[in-house]
């Protein structure tokens, strides 16, 4: 965990990312197994933006992702409202299966769009997105292994490490945790999307 621990600090000390403007910011994780760099290389990068981060699951308990690292969520999925934040972003990890059916996640997903919101997904959380129905001929990207279940929501699959299409934002997976994080920065600094 140590190492780990290294890791994340090193690789985010400069994101290259522009300030986010003081955006808020909602990282949605799983109530156990999510995985631990997709939720601390991207919280730690928009906190250094001066972004405010809250963290939403199905529990208020302590979590464990699949490395260890021990969280525990600032609210409950059900009080999440899309309105009150700039950004959704769905964290990775095994653990993130458990919301690719969930109507609460879909509808938050559908608001999201509407609401000309930054929406982002890391590893196979961007499954979460395609159910929604918000990736339809949209570009995007997930953890290889899931890639058919893009395709199966009429997304058009692209094997990059992240894809930005408008005011989505998808990446593959715990080596892109960085690159995801710096490309949602980006698009929050750029103007709105009209609903």
């Amino acid at each position: 965990m140590a190492v780990l621990v290294w890791w994340l600090v090193r690789s985010t000390t400069a994101t290259g990312a522009p300030p986010a403007a003081h955006a808020t910011i909602a990282m949605i994780i799983a109530p156990a197994q999510f995985r631990d760099e997709e939720f601390l290389v991207p919280k730690k990068c928009f906190e250094q933006a001066h972004c405010t981060v809250r963290v939403f699951s199905t529990t208020t308990n302590v979590v464990t992702g699949m490395l260890g690292a021990q969280v525990r969520p600032d609210a409950l999925l059900a009080t999440l409202d899309v309105r009150t934040f700039d950004a959704l972003v769905f964290v990775g990890g095994s653990g993130a299966q458990t919301f690719w059916s969930d109507p609460r996640c879909h509808t938050l997903c559908r608001a999201a769009v509407a609401q000309g919101k930054v929406l982002g997904a890391i590893c196979v959380a961007p499954v979460i997105l395609a159910r929604a129905g918000v990736l339809t001929n949209v570009p995007a990207t997930v953890f290889p292994g899931v890639k058919h279940e893009l395709q199966a929501g009429k997304a058009r699959y692209t094997p990059n490490a992240v894809v930005c299409a408008g005011r989505i934002v998808t990446s593959d997976g715990p080596a892109s945790a960085a690159a995801f994080a710096q490309a949602l920065l980006r698009v929050l600094q750029s103007a709105p999307a009209t609903p």
